[in-house]
């Protein structure tokens, strides 16, 4: 993933903390989907983790599936599969991945 190189100490090191400290990876995990590094953090992983958990506090989403191959499907797919089909489970659900895309994590659903 050359992408990678032109990004900031900063901004690599902020994504290793929220990858480790946050959807509890394992550095050499990291490291094998280096992928991960060019995805935002606000706009992507943030959200799609905090989705995650929300799905998986309420026994809604398998346990099997990784926080890696959830940050990698697409925005429409995500949304259909993680989103629309909860609707009526989790109300408040799309608010609450819509601010969180915007920057405001809110609290859980």
């Amino acid at each position: 993933m050359p992408a990678i190189l032109g990004l900031s100490d900063e901004i690599l090191l902020r994504k290793i903390e929220f990858l480790v400290n946050e959807a509890a990876m394992e550095p050499w995990y990291i490291v094998e989907r280096s992928v991960l590094f060019a995805m935002s953090l606000e706009k992507r992983l943030v959200p799609r983790h905090y989705v995650m958990k929300v799905l998986q506090e309420k026994g809604l989403m398998n346990s099997n599936m990784s926080f890696s191959s959830l940050a990698a499907i697409g925005e429409e797919a995500f949304k259909s599969k993680f989103i629309d089909c909860h609707m009526d489970s989790v109300p408040g659900l799309a608010d609450a991945y819509a601010a969180a895309c915007a920057g405001i994590v809110p609290s859980r659903v």
